[in-house]
């Protein structure tokens, strides 16, 4: 898991759950500003329960950036400013927080000209280039991966390497994806999911041998879209990499597979579909449960077996690698965020 990606919306965020390496003790830091704060859709990710890291930024005419760091649990964080990244104040800032490690942590550009690369929770810098340079022949422990499409020919996958330069995997799935989930995530057993679709059909591919070979997994014919029997507005949910989910957000509908696709299990959606615009959230477990969300009402269910029942945590939230993030309000979008490794007890985050 997880190239981290968060994914705020409708629908559900899927997160890669990443392999744990080492964990470096981070150089002091200067004293951060005291305004510094998360802006727009926050971006955390903790490689542990204790370690993790975050986007901060501090704005007056124009907004820099910092990556904070924690090794308590995210009770205290250090912050370092990032050398030349700076957006106008009032926009979110416009990289992609991608964490290798508790000490690497590479911030990607969404124009995808530019990267930059700490290897030691931020103290020092270096802007390696983000063009692919060699073939891999599998993701590395620790490494991450993202797809690239290629207007519908064959898909890429490009591989963020542990010093931070990227490089092409050898055999990536064949499959013309114009509409796709950009990272490829990772179980916590080291498989790898690829999602997505074109105009016509959807695919989903595992690989559990790190990106060598992969698989084709074949979709539940009632997740159809109407008039496309070969399409589906279903998502991949998968934490401990055995059960998947596909979680179809706007029809409130859920399936389970324990074999990659041989056979999927259609599950009772615990919430009826409302008739507000909201879209099912939910949430895979390193259990390989499940757990959903009521937006409207705050409450929360879990998959015991084949049937959800009521959840003692009464907020949507997201994992964010060891940790689980929410925010506030209605939907769970909003500030104040707080975090969590139980979803019992709540830290707010604030640096």
């Amino acid at each position: 898991m997880r190239m981290i990606v968060s994914l705020w919306g409708k629908g559900i965020g899927v997160l890669a759950v990443l392999a744990i390496a080492g964990c470096a003790s981070p150089a002091p830091a200067a004293p951060p500003p005291a305004d510094l704060a998360v802006v727009g859709a926050p971006q955390v990710h903790f490689v542990d329960a204790d370690h993790g890291f975050a986007l901060a930024s501090s704005c007056a005419d124009e907004c820099g950036v910092w990556l904070a760091n924690t090794s308590d649990g995210g009770t205290t964080w250090q912050s370092h400013q990032v050398p030349g990244l700076r957006y106008p104040s009032g926009e979110d800032p416009r990289v992609m927080l991608r964490v290798l490690d508790g000490s690497r942590v590479a911030l990607d550009g969404y124009d995808g000209d530019r990267r930059w690369f700490t290897a030691d929770a931020g103290a020092t810098w270096t802007e390696p280039p983000v063009r692919p340079d060699g073939v891999v022949q599998s993701i590395p422990a620790g490494g991450l991966a993202q797809v690239e499409s290629n207007a519908g020919a064959p898909i890429g996958i490009v591989v963020l390497l542990p010093d931070g330069r990227s490089a092409r995997l050898a055999t990536p799935p064949i499959a013309p994806l114009t509409e796709l989930m950009t990272d490829v995530t990772v179980g916590a057993d080291g498989s790898a999911w690829v999602e997505g679709s074109d105009d016509d059909r959807s695919w989903l591919f595992v690989s559990r041998d790190r990106g060598r070979s992969w698989r084709e997994v074949p979709l539940p014919a009632a997740a159809a879209e109407p008039g496309r029997p070969q399409r589906t507005t279903g998502r991949l949910a998968v934490a401990d990499g055995r059960t998947a989910f596909l979680v179809d957000g706007s029809g409130y509908r859920l399936w389970r597979t324990t074999d990659d696709g041989r056979r999927w299990e259609p599950l009772k959606a615990p919430i009826a579909k409302p008739t507000e615009d909201v879209g099912l959230t939910a949430s895979p477990e390193a259990d390989g449960g499940l757990t959903v969300f009521d937006v409207l009402t705050g409450r929360s269910f879990t998959l015991r077996g084949n049937a959800f029942v009521p959840a003692a945590q009464q907020r949507p939230a997201v994992r964010v690698g060891a940790r689980f993030l929410a925010g506030s309000g209605a939907s769970g979008r909003e500030q104040p965020y707080v975090h969590s490794a139980d979803r019992q007890t709540w830290t707010e985050l604030r640096f």
